[in-house]
């Protein structure tokens, strides 16, 4: 026997009992079985089920079939039993089944509900397949906050911000329960105006949302190992009698009650005989984009203004070397090897992937492939993709596993997957007034 359950809108729990013909034959045990819908992202569904006696039972579900997807048994047995569901498409029907140890099962439909009508409606060409089961992005424009991906390009997860700040970097959390992202005020002229810069911590099954404080949080963060983070902040220093804005970064505890400046620009760089691509002191450095490096305990850091990529000693906070622009310490094989504008960036296998954003003197953009030699400071151009495209600001590269890429075109409006030889495999393009910031694919979404 099946039993449908059928969800009519956000917030609607709908019950039911399965009774269905256990591993002999005989009639096996009452399952009962609740569906909740997530109130604020109705892509997400709580199942609660009841059995019998104490076992272990695991969920499935899927499109053509409750076996296409099947979550991790339970580790230990009982009688209340609880999941939720994440990675469902909006307005969609899913079989699924509830099975227990002892192979009694209870059949059930989930439903979705509708997107949140101010979300950028995506169109995808194509393959429809992003190369990653699912793909976090930041959203900018007419809407800024999260959003998750799946492989097709459907919009299974987002959170809006609604209040007066920018957000330009997403982080599935270490522990796969959450999203962090930076709410900032995106200006690089006033530092009062980043005061009140924090984190912001999302759980994935509509828990309560919570604000860590980082003051003059700027382009980009990162959880690290120990769940403390480091971002990327404004700072300000009186450069002979004139105020100049640039960056430090900063280790913040998770709950953003202490924190530690690990670097500061007007440390290491000198803004008398250190300056920008236009020799402009007014927003310096404008650094954008930060990694970390786990096993050097190293420090990666994009300088949008001095089109330079810098390794920081993270111990001593000395630099290690700078990669191209004003601040260069490399010997480049080919000119056209050096970046400009520099926004996000891979680094792995001894090879640097660049998104250069250009500017006004080459007003198109490109990312590049560097094969970097950190002991004899080289670096060689091995590839050049232009994304016959000018993004002027954003932008973000990475390697996936099959050896193609995942470009996010910024203000374009466009995440795209092209192979090893420039071929644009799928693209994902949200409508006017949506454009992208940061990207991170996923191999899973949710706790492990």
């Amino acid at each position: 026997m099946r039993w449908m359950s059928r969800c009519f809108g956000a917030g609607f729990v709908g019950t039911l009992v399965a009774c269905d013909s256990g591993p002999t034959g005989e009639s096996a045990a009452r399952i009962e079985v609740s569906t909740e819908v997530h109130e604020d992202v109705p892509t997400v569904v709580t199942v609660r089920w009841t059995t019998p006696e104490a076992v272990r039972s695991h969920l499935e579900y899927g499109l053509e079939g409750p076996g296409e997807v099947v979550l991790a048994e339970e580790a230990e047995p009982g009688r209340e039993h609880e999941r939720v569901v994440l990675g469902l498409r909006a307005e969609t029907e899913y079989d699924a089944r509830v099975v227990t140890e002892d192979g009694s099962t209870a059949e059930f439909t989930l439903e979705t509900g509708a997107l949140d009508p101010e979300l950028a409606r995506l169109t995808v060409t194509g393959t429809a397949d992003l190369g990653a089961p699912f793909v976090l992005a930041s959203t900018a424009g007419t809407t800024w906050g999260p959003i998750v991906l799946d492989a097709e390009g459907n919009i299974v997860w987002w959170h809006r911000e609604t209040e007066d700040f920018a957000t330009t970097r997403a982080w599935l959390s270490r522990d796969g329960t959450a999203i962090f992202y930076n709410a900032m005020h995106d200006t690089h002229n006033e530092l009062s105006e980043a005061a009140d810069g924090h984190l912001v911590r999302v759980p994935l099954d509509g828990g309560p949302v919570v604000n860590i404080p980082v003051p003059y949080l700027s382009h980009d963060f990162l959880e690290l190992p120990d769940g403390s983070f480091a971002a990327i902040v404004l700072n300000q220093a009186d450069i002979d009698g004139a105020p100049v804005i640039g960056n430090a970064l900063v280790e913040v505890t998770a709950d953003g009650s202490g924190s530690r400046e690990v670097w500061n620009a007007f440390e290491t760089l000198d803004p008398r005989t250190t300056t920008r691509e236009d020799d402009s002191l007014s927003d310096w450095t404008h650094a954008n984009a930060l990694d970390y490096d786990e096993s050097a305990d190293a420090w990666y850091l994009s300088l949008r203004n001095f089109g330079s990529i810098l390794k920081i000693d993270r111990p001593t906070g000395t630099l290690d070397w700078a990669l191209s622009g004003s601040v260069n310490t490399f010997t480049f094989d080919d000119p056209a090897g050096r970046f400009r504008v520099s926004h996000q960036f891979e680094y792995r296998d001894g090879h640097m992937l660049v998104f250069d954003n250009g500017d006004a003197t080459r007003p198109y953009s490109r990312v590049l492939d560097l094969a970097v030699d950190e002991a004899a400071l080289t670096a060689s151009l091995s590839g050049v993709y232009e994304p016959d495209t000018f993004v002027y600001i954003l932008g973000d590269v990475h390697t996936l596993e099959d050896g193609s890429r995942l470009l996010a075109l910024g203000t374009s409006g466009e995440i795209r997957r092209i192979s090893a030889d420039g071929t644009v495999l799928c693209s994902a393009v949200a409508d006017l007034g949506h454009g992208f910031g940061y990207l991170q694919p996923l191999d899973r979404f949710g706790p492990p």
